[in-house]
């Protein structure tokens, strides 16, 4: 086994006797806690840490092979009378041992990271009593995609911040934990997974139409107020029924979310409840479940969901809606008709018609989200012929939606213009 256990570098020197410059031959040492303490403080004869002592005597040479793992008193008396007191020596390897095991241990001052395979059945892992141990512990579950779990149970009545066992679940993850010796018990430090996410963080899945009543979640991850919900492989949703026409939101049910994180159709629920951002979880949140995170939306029309096509942040209508037809437009921002968009939706994919007619040579076509005082972007310009005859062009343009999810249109001249416009799609906005 390997151990942080050193050799005491003061004694394989001769130590020499001040009093008259001769060696020590035949002195005693007694190794005591360092500090000041009259506390025994355990060495040993080799480094495996196979035979204990608390005194060693000095050769003729005045050396002692002798191995320490802390900090030391050492007090050297020749005979009853004391002769040095060396305190506050450190004597302690920098080894960093990782264990890998997959059946009950017990964890000794000499372990550093426990990583354990939980894939058969759970382990538990026993801590001798904290006084021994001057150095954090880190456990590691390796095998938790099984369901299976890591227990952690500290020595006797001790306990962990108050528990008196502690338990891994999630694969990959991990814990921490800190000696506090004054106190008889372990602090957790912060326990992490290989797939934590950081605060409102996610690996986004594919969303794909499956028929009219649900959807697949591909793979991917989300942060749901800091509990990880991975998807390992693609996820039926539970049936809309009696959607209506509407915006449906698929929520990750917090309390759901399986102990090994990885989720399955029964941690996901639709409502027609809009979700709104979170600003300190980073996400779009339930509003009274409010540790459930929506994740995606639908829109239903005579209860079917319409089918769509998902790709990154981007999610296309399979068949595209007209928004409105064809309407007259003056030099005047003047409202459009509301797209179809869930609320964290921010901006839209469209394709705008410009018919333009009247005595100019040309009109330009703006846009601006609703609500907004700017001057407008422009979306494009109708030409006159040499006929005197206006082309009608048909423009795609990605516009942010303002109030009452519509955007405010325009053109440059006065005429008989107009303006049809048409959604393809709508984008994911932040926190989504």
């Amino acid at each position: 086994m390997t151990t942080r256990a050193q050799q005491f570098d003061v004694l394989r020197a001769p130590v020499i006797d001040y009093r008259d410059g001769s060696v020590a031959a035949g002195f005693v040492v007694y190794f005591y806690e360092g500090g000041g303490t009259s506390t025994s403080k355990s060495v040993w004869t080799e480094k495996e840490k196979t035979n204990s002592y608390t005194t060693r005597t000095l050769g003729s040479d005045g050396t002692v092979t002798v191995y320490g793992d802390g900090v030391y008193r050492l007090a050297i008396y020749d005979g009853d009378t004391l002769v040095y007191d060396w305190d506050n020596i450190k004597c302690q390897a920098t080894t960093y041992t990782v264990e890998a095991k997959s059946g009950d241990y017990t964890a000794t001052p000499d372990d550093d990271f426990i990583k354990v395979d939980t894939s058969s059945d759970d382990v538990t892992i026993s801590i001798q009593t904290v006084a021994n141990f001057e150095r954090p512990l880190t456990f590691k579950n390796v095998g938790g995609g099984a369901g299976n779990s890591l227990i952690i149970d500290p020595y006797s009545t001790e306990t962990i911040d108050g528990d008196s066992t502690y338990t891994i679940t999630g694969d990959k993850e991990s814990i921490t934990l800190y000696p506090d010796t004054a106190s008889s018990t372990w602090r957790k430090g912060e326990s992490k997974a290989l797939y934590n996410l950081h605060l409102g963080g996610l690996n986004r899945p594919q969303f794909t139409w499956n028929s009219t009543s649900n959807i697949v979640v591909g793979a991917g991850s989300y942060d749901v107020d800091g509990k990880l919900a991975r998807f390992n492989s693609t996820v039926a949703t539970a049936a809309i029924s009696s959607g209506g026409t509407d915006w449906h939101y698929l929520y990750i049910d917090y309390s759901g979310v399986p102990s090994n994180a990885i989720m399955v159709s029964t941690a996901m629920y639709w409502s027609s409840s809009e979700p709104s951002f979170s600003g300190t979880k980073l996400g779009y949140y339930h509003g009274s479940n409010t540790s459930d995170r929506c994740i995606f939306a639908v829109y239903t029309y005579s209860d079917d969901i319409l089918e769509f096509w998902h790709n990154g942040n981007y999610v296309s209508f399979a068949v595209s809606v007209s928004v409105q037809g064809e309407t007259d437009y003056d030099t005047t921002f003047t409202d459009s008709s509301a797209f179809r968009v869930p609320v964290f939706a921010e901006r839209v994919d469209t394709r705008v018609t410009l018919d333009a007619a009247g005595s100019t040579n040309s009109a330009f076509g703006y846009w601006r989200p609703n609500g907004s005082t700017a001057t407008g972007n422009q979306i494009g310009q109708s030409i006159q012929d040499a006929d005197g005859e206006f082309s009608d062009y048909t423009i795609s343009q990605t516009m942010i939606v303002g109030t009452d999810d519509k955007v405010e249109l325009k053109y440059s001249s006065a005429g008989d213009h107009k303006m049809g416009v048409y959604q393809d799609g709508w984008y994911l906005g932040r926190g989504m």
